[in-house]
């Protein structure tokens, strides 16, 4: 391939400049700085985005770039450097950004790929400590980025509350921002349905804990629940106990082995009990809550990272971050608008069934229980799997009363609302 004068990084100098000046202009006011990032990334027209590039840059520069625990995205590149600021190149191949607010100001610009931008809200209702708070979480919309289209990043607790999930691969932005803003507070990451959790505090006491769990995961060896162990994890401040659990959700529900975490919310086993002695009934429920979403969100991020088929991957970003038919079905007419949403989410799901089904694809099924389960629904009905998934999005389909007359598409229906990967799909 023949190389290219000018690359993504070659008008990086002087956006940086006009950037600079703008903001000196505003005696470097933060609140200002997103209008200003976000016009100087307008007027940018970068070439075709390419990775070696990428590489001829990264063997020449002398920026220095970026190191854990620092690290966001799968290869983030700084590009410049200014004066309280800094633009940098986000490269994605299968992250995704957990929910996160900003204790930076900035904005960003798609330059490769597309993602789903999913934007949240946060209700605070009881404070925990600084860096833990409970509330209500909340999807106020997605949109389909393409490339070229840009969004304002704005600080603090009434700033963006976002997530992204990159669907080609690579997807990569560029972000301009600035180092910190002072009176932005913690960057909470959320976590549906109601906790908001500061993930960056330095933490000498469960560090090595996070550390030998993240070694024998990686091993594929069982962690034994014995009573040591528990009862340091017990020992722990709310705080602490909920930044390990989310961020080891399997794990966490292990703790209530002898009844799984999604019964503990009708008749509380031995974990769940535990953790209203420990925190109270409301913290401790809110607790649970998120590690079952966490979970949730932990099958459908590591579905994806075994289909490299675009649409699929958009579809698995719509149940990972939908709240409702009714959000899934937008974000689809958005991305697509002459679509008919209701069928794409059935050959969707006709088509994960086929892929759980294809031998070649063990690892993911390994990795994806659910897709199993998704695989045993759909399987035995053959020529009717794809009416089972369309009646799950029916609006007036009611799982009971199909159980009930015997019917056996009725029933797969009934069997898929069930599946916590699709919660999104149910009635609004």
């Amino acid at each position: 391939m023949p190389e290219t004068s000018t690359t993504v990084f070659s008008d990086i100098p002087a956006l940086a400049d006009r950037v600079q000046k703008a903001w000196n202009a505003v005696n470097r006011d933060e609140k200002a700085f997103p209008d200003i990032a976000f016009d100087a990334l307008g007027r940018l027209d970068p070439p075709a985005f390419r990775l070696d590039d990428v590489s001829r840059f990264l063997l020449t520069t002398h920026t220095p770039q970026p190191a854990a625990p620092r690290v966001f995205s799968d290869m983030p590149v700084n590009v410049h450097r200014g004066d309280g600021f800094y633009v940098e190149l986000l490269i994605w191949v299968d992250g995704t950004t957990a929910i996160h607010q900003h204790s930076f100001s900035g904005a960003f610009r798609v330059v490769h790929g597309s993602s789903l931008h999913s934007v949240y809200r946060f209700e605070e209702a009881r404070r925990i400590n600084s860096r833990t708070r409970m509330g209500r979480v909340a999807c106020a919309g997605m949109q389909y980025l393409r490339k070229g289209d840009r969004r304002r990043i704005t600080s603090g607790p009434g700033g963006l509350a976002h997530a992204l999930f990159h669907l080609e691969r690579p997807s990569a932005t560029l972000v301009i921002r600035t180092d910190n803003d002072p009176d932005a507070g913690p960057q909470f990451s959320l976590h549906p349905p109601g906790l908001a959790v500061d993930p960056r505090t330095p933490d000498r006491l469960d560090e090595p804990l996070k550390r030998w769990v993240r070694v024998l995961e990686t091993l594929g060896d069982p962690v034994e629940m014995d009573d040591p162990l528990v009862d340091r994890l017990f020992s722990l401040d709310y705080g602490r106990f909920a930044r390990f659990a989310l961020t080891y959700p399997d794990f966490a529900a292990r703790l209530d082995a002898r009844t799984p975490w999604e019964r503990a919310l009708g008749a509380p086993g031995a974990g769940a009990r535990r953790l209203a002695e420990r925190f109270g009934a409301v913290p401790a429920d809110a607790l649970v809550r998120a590690i079952i979403e966490e979970q949730r969100c932990e099958w459908l991020r590591r579905t994806r990272a075994g289909i490299a088929d675009p649409g699929l991957r958009f579809f698995l970003a719509l149940l990972l971050n939908g709240r409702s038919r009714g959000q899934v079905f937008t974000a689809l007419r958005d991305r697509d608008a002459s679509v008919d949403p209701a069928t794409e989410c059935r050959d969707a799901l006709v088509a994960l069934a086929e892929a759980a089904d294809d031998p070649a694809n063990g690892d993911l099924l390994e990795r994806c229980p659910w897709l199993d389960e998704l695989r045993g629904v759909m399987k035995p009905l053959g020529a009717h799997a794809g009416k089972a998934a369309a009646l799950l999005m029916t609006a007036g389909f009611t799982g009971r009363d199909r159980r009930e007359n015997g019917d056996p598409v009725g029933r797969a229906a009934s069997a898929l609302a069930g599946l916590a990967p699709l919660q999104a799909l149910r009635d609004d």
